[in-house]
């Protein structure tokens, strides 16, 4: 039951274009993540190998992060994994770039 009122509430909401609220509006998806870009801070990123966030091969220092859905995620995922994979050799070309919180 659960279910089928999720569905059916979600096929309202995305036929609906503006909701009207006292004077202003809610935007859709993609406008209400727009309306919080550059909500999120620098954080600093890890180069980690083998998935081991906890020890770390080295950091790269501060990087952008951007919104998406509810989270803040790393704006150049691959290329800040590019730059670990070159500034530290002990990463082999294994590493990945992680934010400071990995979930």
């Amino acid at each position: 039951m659960k279910l089928v009122i999720a569905f059916a509430v979600s096929i309202l909401v995305s036929s609906i274009s503006l909701i009207p609220v006292s004077g202003s509006f809610i935007p859709r998806d993609g406008q209400l993540q727009e309306s919080f870009k550059g909500i999120c801070p620098d954080f600093e990123v890890r180069c980690v190998k083998d998935g081991d966030w906890r020890n770390p091969i080295g950091r790269i220092g501060s990087k952008p992060f951007c919104r998406e859905g509810i989270r803040c995620n790393q704006c150049e995922e691959h290329k800040n994994t590019r730059e670990c994979n070159r500034t530290f050799k002990e990463c082999e070309g294994e590493c990945e770039a992680y934010g400071p919180i990995p979930f």
